[in-house]
């Protein structure tokens, strides 16, 4: 039967396991805590990192400032400089390219500790704790596969921002020709408003004569009518110019000194060439081949599944000095570990036939766009050809 001071060891002794435990506890925690997420997720903290990560690639006064004379090539280059949208298609593609590296590296090595809660006893002395080391083997090629598979992330990536360019482009020239047209057509209509109010005091003077009255009824209706359209030509500077202020991230309000320019020059339209240079230079068509590939780099992968994955790793075993004098008493072993995984069971089949699919439906869905951008091509060629034959048609 034990006494009052075999209990209070005890006691004691279990305090000191347990204190021990909280302290391997608090440390796991805050290791863990190193590589976690911050902290402080707050809304100041996240306002904090946005302002921060927000900013412009180039400060307000040091963008092309666009006055009367600014070219649609000044337009287009203080869009591809300060539009938010493709600033944001720019960050993606790094972010995809930085992260090419860590698809190559090793998995991270393990460290583990246990302690014995029921110390084993051995000759040399009671085996207390045990430290570890641990480092994963992925089978050969399977790291240079995922790099190549990231890389072609990354290159798909940049086919979206150069798109999405190309797509922000043609909206401002849009705008510009926008403009372009509306100036023309209210010279025009102020130019009809002058033909006809000239006429006005002709025609009054006929009535006046005694001529009939429905010639000057039907001057003045039409003078209405162009004054009504001229009211409304006019108003719709107003959003035309939120409309390209906001491509250009300036304030929509803010006034354009803008007095477009068709550029000269005859475009040469050869249907052959255009359609060779939308199968080669598309970005679309170019972003579906990249992730074509990758799918392509999946399916290797997904058969060097069948090959096993390595672990080698390396264990020290703290012992206790023996309660008797013995030879190498409280000698640590040291251990040294290797094992490699078993690929069994059909799962791996079926990834293989899964990453097969994948590419399948990339090449499908490269060909099905490539046929879309072919036919629209046609319609488009149709259009301008037709414009050109009406333009033609009213100048001769």
């Amino acid at each position: 039967m034990n006494g009052p001071q075999d209990n209070a060891r005890q006691v004691g002794h279990w305090a000191v396991r347990v204190l021990r435990y909280l302290v391997i506890a608090v440390g796991v925690v805050l290791a863990s805590g190193c590589a976690g997420l911050p902290g402080n997720t707050s809304i100041e903290f996240l306002a904090a990192e946005e302002l921060r990560y927000s900013q412009p690639a180039v400060a307000a006064g040091e963008l092309p400032e666009l006055t009367e004379d600014s070219t649609l090539e000044n337009y287009l280059a203080y869009a591809a400089i300060n539009n938010p949208g493709l600033r944001a298609a720019y960050l993606r593609w790094q972010a995809e390219l930085l992260k090419i590296k860590p698809a190559r590296a090793l998995p991270d090595p393990r460290i583990s500790f246990a302690h014995y809660i029921e110390e084993v006893e051995t000759r040399v002395g009671p085996q207390e704790q045990r430290f570890g080391i641990s480092q994963n083997f992925p089978w050969f090629g399977k790291r240079k596969l995922k790099g190549q598979m990231q890389q072609d992330m990354a290159n798909a990536a940049e086919a979206d921002y150069d798109a999405l360019k190309l797509k922000l482009f043609a909206h401002v020239k849009h705008l510009y020709y926008e403009y372009y047209l509306l100036n023309r057509t209210i010279a025009l209509t102020e130019q009809n408003w002058k033909l006809l109010n000239g006429l006005e005091p002709v025609i009054r003077k006929r009535y006046e004569t005694g001529k009939s009255m429905a010639d000057l009824l039907r001057l003045q209706v039409a003078l209405g009518k162009i004054e009504d359209r001229l009211s409304s030509l006019r108003s719709f500077y107003e959003p035309l110019q939120a409309r390209l202020n906001a491509a250009l991230n300036r304030p929509i309000t803010k006034t354009l000194a803008l007095k477009p320019r068709i550029p000269a020059g005859k475009l040469a339209l050869d249907d052959k060439v255009l359609l060779g240079r939308l199968a080669a230079d598309n970005p679309e068509l170019r972003k579906l081949e990249h992730l074509a590939r990758k799918a392509a780099h999946g399916i290797k992968l997904a058969r060097k599944n069948y090959y096993p994955n390595f672990m080698i790793g390396l264990n020290y075993i703290h012992t206790g000095d023996a309660d008797m004098p013995v030879d190498d008493s409280g000698k640590d072993p040291v251990i040294a570990q290797f094992s490699m995984s078993l690929p069994i069971g059909g799962k791996y089949r079926a990834l293989e036939n899964a990453a097969v699919n994948r590419f399948k439906a990339a090449r499908q869905q490269q060909l099905n766009l490539k046929n879309d951008l072919q036919a629209r091509l046609k319609i488009n060629l149709f259009h301008f050809r037709d414009a050109q034959r009406t333009s033609r048609l009213y100048r001769d």
